[in-house]
């Protein structure tokens, strides 16, 4: 048994699905938290009939001039085998605070809603799902490329389909090979075409009025 096999299939993010966020001087990438539900509804099925959080309760903390809201759940899901498992979660927030030491408090009134989006979030990253985020992999450039080409690929070329006559083809094929920018050299790159491609539709007199 390959205990990889569900984590590799959900750990990696659609770079679309992100966005960049800041916590304090620190720059992290923020994961849209609907694709992740849809993720796991894919997987699993309807958010709160096989899978969701359960017993969640809600306990306050007062530090200095902060109220920290801090939340508890259960975090049920099938298995492979289709057995219900489950997991403790929990996360706490700055519900109200006194704002750079000014006379009157904020509140967040959404900090119930937030609460419950980061332990689904981080109960979900415990199974794998976008694991690529949570491991520091979104901060290479490079890896973000390759994955929007992978879940974005570039449509293919289309087929050459007009007609030129052959003598101006090879009149091209020589302008592109001492590297000057014509009308033919324009459309190797629409068409996806090489030099040697050209001369094979020439040779074969597949350009022609």
């Amino acid at each position: 048994m390959n205990n990889l096999e569900f984590w590799n299939s959900v750990e990696k993010t659609d770079p679309q699905k992100t966005k960049k966020a800041k916590k304090g001087q620190l720059s992290l990438t923020a994961i849209n938290a609907t694709s992740q539900i849809k993720a796991a509804t894919e997987k699993w099925g309807q958010y709160g009939d096989t899978w969701g959080l359960d017993s969640i309760n809600y306990s306050f903390m007062d530090i200095e001039d902060n109220k920290i809201a801090i939340v508890k759940a259960v975090f049920y899901y099938p298995n492979t085998q289709g057995h219900e498992c489950s997991f403790p979660i929990n996360s706490s927030l700055k519900m109200s605070y006194v704002p750079n030491g000014k006379d009157y408090l904020k509140i967040d009134d959404d900090f119930c809603k937030k609460l419950e989006t980061d332990v689904t979030t981080k109960a979900l990253s415990k199974l794998g799902f976008n694991a690529d985020v949570f491991m520091g992999l979104y901060d290479d450039n490079r890896y973000v490329m390759a994955l929007q080409e992978e879940f974005h690929p570039k449509p293919k070329p289309k087929p050459f389909e007009g007609k030129l006559k052959p003598e101006a083809v090879k009149q091209a094929v020589e302008r592109i090979k001492n590297g000057e920018d014509t009308l033919i050299e324009k459309m190797k790159a629409k068409y996806d075409l090489t030099v040697e491609e050209v001369q094979i539709l020439v040779s074969e007199n597949k350009w022609n009025t």
